[in-house]
């Protein structure tokens, strides 16, 4: 309907400049139509993408929570070779801040807190952060991504340990892009 309002409407305009609008838009369309190639081309990009990245967020939470892991001797000579790759002379010199909490985490599987840290260092999430969520937050020990059918829709899972702040152990956030 839209589309033939504005045929229409250029139909009615003067002969002399009809043809500009005319050629104005054709080249609207050919720019729509790469457009929706473009959306196309990077939803397929982005769903190979989340595919690839599952496993990874699996070895994330595992490691989070302190499950084992079969094959992290590997991860480990990576890192390691990664680290000695990057090292250059300015290596030695460089000041390592001191992270005191780090030892208490000897005595406790996987990483205790590591989901509240992420949000206290998220500049998009901090400063929703009040004081009283922490200690609910200390429990947080997944969040998991879905996404929503090639929509910009998506879901998140927040998996908690059981604690007395609630029920359930799952919150579902759905996130719904209206525009």
């Amino acid at each position: 309907n839209y589309e033939m309002r504005i045929s229409n409407t250029v139909n009615e305009i003067d002969e002399s400049v009809r043809d500009r609008f005319k050629a104005l838009g054709h080249i609207s369309n050919m720019l729509a139509e790469i457009s929706k190639q473009y959306e196309i081309e990077a939803k397929k990009i982005e769903f190979e993408a989340e595919q690839s990245n599952k496993p990874l967020y699996t070895l994330r939470s595992m490691i989070v929570q302190g499950n084992e892991i079969d094959g992290a001797e590997h991860m480990l000579e990576e890192f390691d070779q990664s680290l000695e790759e990057s090292k250059n002379e300015d290596f030695d010199s460089i000041q390592v801040r001191e992270f005191k909490k780090v030892g208490q985490l000897a005595d406790h599987a996987g990483v205790p807190g590591f989901w509240l840290n992420v949000m206290k260092h998220s500049t998009m999430v901090c400063s929703l952060l009040l004081k009283k969520d922490e200690n609910l937050l200390r429990q947080l020990v997944d969040v998991e991504y879905i996404p929503q059918d090639g929509k910009q829709d998506f879901v998140l899972k927040f998996h908690f340990n059981p604690n007395d702040y609630m029920t359930n152990t799952v919150l579902t956030l759905s996130i719904i892009h209206t525009c």
